[in-house]
């Protein structure tokens, strides 16, 4: 829960620990999820993450009661001013969000007018300054507003 409601790197840390990333990695493999998990930046490839959450929005990757559970949770992050920001308050979002050393990064499922999409942005600010990331959260939010005006264009 710590890990996706307050974005916790160290339950995070402590699950790739248990889990072991070789293993983390065979799992993705076996699901189709491609790309290599990043453990410096503790990140995903953003088309790793997408195809993720795409599978777990189909319910392909655990039963329908889990799935709830793990939607409690990313509705209701203790961080709501990237991705759901910039989207309407009758969208429905469930996302995690992430933060360390500079990267600042949102991924969602987003329900909206009976539309339902995924959308993963990544930013970097290698030098970890508070003026980038007001930049990093603009970009977060124009990159959103956009994704939706195509998502209701089609």
């Amino acid at each position: 829960m710590r890990m996706i409601v307050n974005s916790d790197n160290d339950a995070w840390d402590k699950l790739n620990g248990y889990l072991r990333l070789s293993n983390e990695q065979k799992y993705l493999n076996s699901i189709g999820v491609n790309g290599r998990m990043n453990p410096d930046n503790i990140q995903f490839s953003t088309p790793a993450m997408a195809k993720l959450l795409q599978l777990l929005y189909r319910g392909k990757l655990m039963n329908t009661d889990h799935q709830a559970m793990i939607y409690g949770y990313m509705a209701h992050t203790t961080m709501n001013k990237l991705i759901p920001a910039a989207l309407q308050a009758d969208a429905t979002v469930y996302h995690k969000y992430g933060e360390i050393d500079g990267v600042l990064h949102d991924a969602a499922i987003v329900e909206y007018q009976g539309h339902n999409f995924v959308l993963v942005i990544y930013t970097n600010n290698p030098a970890n300054t508070m003026r980038l990331y007001s930049v990093q959260v603009r970009l977060i939010h124009a990159l959103t507003v956009a994704a939706l005006g195509d998502v209701l264009k089609s």
